[in-house]
């Protein structure tokens, strides 16, 4: 059988998945090819597969384990046996608890848009991102006229960039560190904010980008949004 470069095995069986640009994956089981319009819907047709002629309630029990293998990295959920049908991830350095069945989808969806840009289909030439390029460099903001012109200009392109990929905080991480190669001083406060080393004083300091995914209330927004501001110190 012809694969893609994710697999996922269990029971003697082998299903695979690439990944086809424009958040569209594309799945092979036996002799069946199909396409999922984006990653979520990917993880729903892997399980459903998956777990095809399992008993409602018995999932992880009649199923498990099932390994999902891309290049050398290679995890696999298990059976939690604390509970009636819950799962529990094994990975290279790392071992926790999913919880319940219901948990997976979104656990497996989240797992594979990680990898979407190493598990590129057959056939399928890689689309990198255009570069934040020079325009956006830190020599560029110190002489602007106006940067909070720059800053938005700057969250419109980040933007669509996010929009255009399976997994944005990964392309978030990407952004930043094109951005700290162009001159600014950059690091990561958390996984959504970076700025400049406040402990230590370098050259290139004075942008600092938040990326908000919930509102005042702590609720999804529709899309992230992006806060950035330039105050050059010193």
């Amino acid at each position: 059988m012809t694969k893609e470069p994710i697999a996922f095995e269990w029971r003697d069986q082998v299903l695979t998945l690439g990944y086809l640009g424009g958040l569209r994956w594309r799945i092979r089981h036996v002799d069946q090819v199909v396409e999922a319009s984006d990653t979520d819907d990917a993880a729903r047709i892997v399980l459903e597969r998956i777990f095809r002629g399992a008993t409602a309630g018995q999932e992880a029990i009649e199923t498990a384990p099932i390994r999902v293998t891309l290049e050398d990295d290679v995890s696999t959920f298990v059976r939690d046996a604390r509970m009636v049908n819950g799962w529990t991830y094994c990975g290279d350095d790392c071992r926790f608890d999913l919880g319940s069945h219901e948990k997976l989808q979104e656990f497996v969806s989240q797992a594979v848009a990680r990898r979407a840009e190493r598990a590129w289909a057959l056939g399928v030439t890689p689309i990198h991102p255009v570069p934040v390029g020079e325009a956006f460099s830190f020599e560029s903001f110190a002489a602007a006229t106006d940067s909070n012109a720059m800053c938005a200009r700057l969250a419109t392109v980040l933007a669509a960039r996010f929009r255009e990929s399976p997994h944005p905080a990964t392309a978030f991480v990407s952004a930043m560190k094109e951005l700290k190669a162009l001159g600014h001083d950059l690091w990561s406060w958390d996984e959504d904010l970076w700025g400049s080393d406040y402990m230590t004083k370098r050259a290139g300091a004075g942008l600092r980008i938040q990326r908000l995914t919930n509102d005042e209330r702590d609720e999804p927004l529709p899309e992230p949004r992006l806060v950035i501001e330039f105050r050059q110190t010193g």
